[in-house]
C-alpha cells in the first residue's frame, strides 16, 4: 500500500503541469491567507471600529447640538442685561416686536420669546410664516394679540390668557435665582409642540423679569433621523428624565404627526426595540463601560454607546448611538470580495503566464526528448533535425549542446561499427565487450 502510494506521489508530470500547479497553489495559498488575515484583524477590532465609529457620529451630533442650544443660551444672556440696563421693558410691545424680530429671525429654532413679570403680565412674540404675532397680557389676564405684516400694524383682538407664573419653566427660572439654563422638555405653552425653555430671572430697577426663549425638539429630531452611525445604525438623544428629544430612524416616524406624537416619549415606547436593549444594556453595564457594550436584539448582535452632553444650567442630555455588527463586518466583507476578484483576476493572469512560459520551457524539452529517442535507435541522420536544440535556459541550451555532440560522436564510430550489429546489442540488453577466442585456420 506504501510502495504504491509513493508510486503514485511520484508520478513524473510535464514541466507545463508542475509549473501551472505550482504557481496556482501559491496565489491560492497567499489569497487565502490574506483573508484570513483581514477577518482575524476585523473580528479583533471590532470594539475599538465601534467606538471609532461612534465617536466620529458624537462629535457631529456635538457640532450641530452646538449651533442649535449656544446661540440661544447667548442671546438670554444678552437679554438679561438688556433687561438690566431698562433697554427691555413690558410697557411697550411694538418697541420689542421691532427690537428682538431680527434676532430672532437669525435662530429658527426660537419659536417664541417671552418676557413676564412677578405679577402675571406677560410680552410674548412668535413668527407665524409670513410676519409676527406678539400677545401681550396685564396682572388681570387680558390679552391683546396683535398680527404685525411687514413690521406695521395688521390686525388685533383680545383674549383671557392663564397667568406664566404658574407654568413651570417660569418657575423653574424663579427657583434658579438669576441662573440661566434650560426648562425641563414639555409640551410648549405657546405652539403645543414638544420643546424646551431656555429661561432666566434678572433683577432689573423696575423689579424681576423672567425671560425665556421657546425652541422646538423637530430640529433635534430632524438631525438624528439623518444622521447614521453606519448603514443600518441609529442615534437618539434623550433628557435627564429618558424622555427621547431626538428620535431614531425609523419608518415610524417619517410624518411630522408622528414625530410629535412620539417626542418625550421614553425609549422602551418608542417601539424601536435596537434602542431600548441597547439603553438597557449600557445602564446595566454601567461604571465598568469604558467605550461600547455588544448585546443581542431582535436576534442581531448591535454595539452600542451613549456620552453626555450639558447644557447650560447643568442639565445633562444623554447621547446614544447603536448599530449592528453586520455594518462593522460589511466592510471587511466588501474588502474580502474585492480581494477575491483580484485573486481570480491574478490567478487567471498566472496561468496564461505559467501556460506560456512552460510551452517556451517544454518545446525545446520535448524536441530534445524526440532526438534522444532516434539516437538510442541510432536514426542518427534523423537525429541531427536542422542541427542542435536552441534554447534561451542555459541549462536546455547546454544539454542541447552536449547532446548533439554525442550524436557527432555516435555518427562517426558507426562508420567503424555496423549500426545493425550495435542495435542487436542494445536489443539484448547486452555490451560489446574487448576479447576473442583461439581457432585454428588451416590455409
Amino acid at each position: 500500500m506504501s510502495s504504491e502510494r509513493r508510486g503514485l506521489l511520484s508520478r513524473p508530470v510535464s514541466i507545463r503541469t508542475s509549473l501551472i500547479r505550482a504557481t496556482v497553489s501559491l496565489i491560492v495559498v497567499f489569497s487565502i491567507a490574506l483573508l484570513a488575515s483581514i477577518g482575524f484583524n476585523v473580528s479583533k477590532s471590532r470594539q475599538a471600529l465601534t467606538v471609532q465609529i461612534i465617536d466620529g457620529c458624537f462629535g457631529q451630533v456635538e457640532a450641530e447640538l452646538n449651533r442649535f442650544f449656544r446661540p440661544v443660551e447667548a442671546t438670554l444672556e444678552m437679554t438679561g442685561r438688556w433687561a438690566r440696563r431698562e433697554i427691555v421693558v413690558l410697557d411697550d410691545s411694538e418697541f420689542l416686536m421691532h427690537f428682538f424680530a431680527p434676532t430672532l429671525e437669525q435662530f429658527p429654532q426660537v419659536v417664541a420669546l417671552r418676557i413676564a413679570d412677578l405679577e402675571g403680565r406677560e410680552f410674548v412674540l412668535m413668527p407665524d410664516g409670513e410676519g409676527w404675532t406678539t400677545a401681550e397680557r396685564d396682572s388681570d389676564g387680558r390679552t391683546q394679540v396683535i398680527t404685525w405684516r411687514n413690521d406695521e400694524f395688521y390686525s388685533d383682538a383680545y383674549e383671557l390668557r392663564a397667568s406664566p407664573t404658574s407654568e413651570s419653566w417660569f418657575k423653574e427660572a424663579v427657583a434658579a435665582a438669576g441662573e440661566s439654563g434650560w426648562a425641563a422638555p414639555d409640551r410648549l405653552v405657546t405652539t403645543g409642540r414638544p420643546g424646551m425653555t431656555a429661561r432666566r430671572l434678572v433683577d432689573t430697577p423696575k423689579g424681576p423679569l423672567v425671560v425665556g426663549f421657546d425652541v422646538e425638539l423637530r430640529a433635534i429630531s430632524d438631525l438624528t433621523s439623518n444622521l447614521r452611525p453606519t448603514e443600518n445604525g441609529m442615534l437618539v438623544v434623550v433628557a435627564s428624565d429618558q424622555r427621547t428629544l431626538g428620535l431614531p430612524a425609523s419608518a415610524a416616524f417619517e410624518t411630522a404627526a408622528a414625530r410629535d406624537r412620539a417626542l418625550l416619549s421614553r425609549p422602551e415606547e418608542l417601539g424601536v426595540p435596537e434602542v431600548r436593549d441597547g439603553l438597557l444594556a449600557w445602564q446595566e453595564a454601567g461604571a465598568e463601560v469604558t467605550g461600547a457594550v455588544r448585546y443581542d436584539s431582535e436576534d442581531e448582535v448591535w454595539w452600542g454607546a451613549a456620552r453626555s452632553y450639558e447644557l447650560a444650567g447643568g442639565q445633562i442630555l444623554g447621547l446614544g448611538a447603536v448599530l449592528p455588527e453586520d455594518d462593522l463586518l460589511a466592510e471587511a466583507r466588501a474588502q474580502r470580495r474585492m480581494l477575491l476578484w483580484i485573486s481570480l483576476a491574478v490567478l487567471a493572469g498566472a496561468i496564461a503566464v505559467a501556460v506560456w512560459l512552460a510551452r517556451s520551457y517544454s518545446r525545446p524539452l520535448h524536441e530534445l526528448v524526440d532526438r534522444a529517442r532516434r539516437i538510442q535507435d541510432l536514426d542518427l541522420v534523423e537525429a541531427s533535425g536542422k542541427g542542435r536544440v536552441r534554447s534561451r535556459i542555459r541549462e536546455v541550451e547546454e544539454l542541447g549542446l552536449a547532446q548533439e555532440q554525442m550524436r557527432q560522436a555516435l555518427e562517426s564510430f558507426s562508420r567503424y561499427v555496423p549500426t545493425d550489429l550495435v542495435r542487436e546489442l542494445l536489443r539484448r540488453g547486452e555490451a560489446a565487450q574487448i576479447g576473442g577466442e583461439g581457432k585454428t585456420v588451416t590455409i
